[in-house]
């Protein structure tokens, strides 16, 4: 749905199912707008982890007047118990990530403070996994910010596919609960340690 969050109201329809495609559209749509695309097919290396739900990993980044590209904080968020999102709105897991390494590096968590050295459902260790072709989301992730410089502070979720990285959404409100939570720390720093790069390359006057 085009006017919802959090995982509300995504579906998965298997369109070989159905003899009359338009009919389906109209029942997903139903009088509304929203998005309809292929099904994102995850690696194995990821589906592993959990496989009713594509896990994506969100980056939270600042692009800089000279381009570069400094990474706030990373996380996997996780579906489970048979969900097929992983917002941790929907009741999914997020576990923090080294943005230099691609290592999960802190116990998942979800928004009720359990966490999870291990994933619930699979039994998959988490702690101290190193995602796929971590070089190649970093690579992809510079190549993208370039793309809409207008915006400087942006959300990424990426998937892991067969072929590797791919994009799922862009956020322009990027949330930081989740990174909140899954690290048991605040961010505040982070974000005036933005607001003073943003006033000096701006030419803000303090005053």
């Amino acid at each position: 749905p085009g006017s919802d969050s959090g995982g509300k109201g995504i579906e998965i329809y298997d369109t070989t199912k159905y003899k009359n495609l338009d009919k389906l559209f109209e029942e997903i749509v139903n009088g509304g707008y929203g998005i309809i695309e292929e099904l994102i097919v995850q690696s194995p290396e990821i589906m592993k982890i959990y496989p009713d739900s594509v896990n994506t990993v969100r980056v939270v980044s600042y692009r800089t007047a000279n381009n570069e590209i400094k990474i706030l904080w990373t996380f996997l968020r996780m579906g489970v118990n048979g969900s097929v999102v992983d917002n941790m709105a929907a009741g999914g897991l997020a576990a923090m990530i080294d943005p230099e390494t691609g290592i999960i590096y802190e116990r998942a968590k979800d928004y009720k403070a359990e966490n999870y050295i291990y994933h619930p459902n699979t039994g998959v260790k988490l702690v101290g996994m190193k995602l796929p072709d971590w070089d190649k989301l970093l690579k992809l992730l510079k190549e993208m910010s370039l793309v809409i410089p207008q915006f400087k502070l942006l959300g990424w979720d990426l998937a892991h596919t067969k072929n590797g990285w791919v994009l799922v959404e862009v956020n322009a409100r990027p949330h930081s609960g989740t990174a909140q939570v899954s690290s048991i720390n605040g961010r505040r720093k982070q974000f005036e340690e933005i607001e003073k790069l943003y006033e000096l390359e701006v030419g803000i006057d303090e005053e």
